[in-house]
């Protein structure tokens, strides 16, 4: 005799009408979305890094180079997105970064 799940239905109200739904296992173990900090600058695709022109400790301006990375045949220059000091710079010459890996952190 198989046992029979209980399954519970999840309720959402959108714009103000309230729904009934089955949500699947991988949705409900989703993590939640987290707003990234600005302060920590990520590889957006995977790279080689080129150069670094950025120094710890020092102030930059908003569009100065960081660092130049080749991705897909292409040299990319890594633009300050704000004034601020670097941190710390967590890469260096020649590493190959992947997507999302943690490269500079500013202050």
């Amino acid at each position: 005799m198989d046992k029979e799940k209980k399954v519970r239905n999840k309720s959402l109200i959108i714009e103000g009408q309230k729904y009934y739904t089955l949500l699947t296992s991988k949705y409900e173990n989703k993590k939640p979305w987290e707003k990234e900090d600005p302060k920590l600058i990520k590889a957006i695709i995977p790279a080689n890094i080129e150069e670094i022109t950025a120094k710890e400790g020092k102030r930059y301006k908003k569009g100065d180079i960081l660092l130049i990375f080749k991705a897909m045949k292409m040299s990319n220059k890594l633009l300050m997105p704000f004034s601020g000091v670097i941190k710390k710079i967590h890469v260096k010459k020649d590493d190959v970064v992947t997507k999302n890996q943690l490269l500079v952190e500013i202050e």
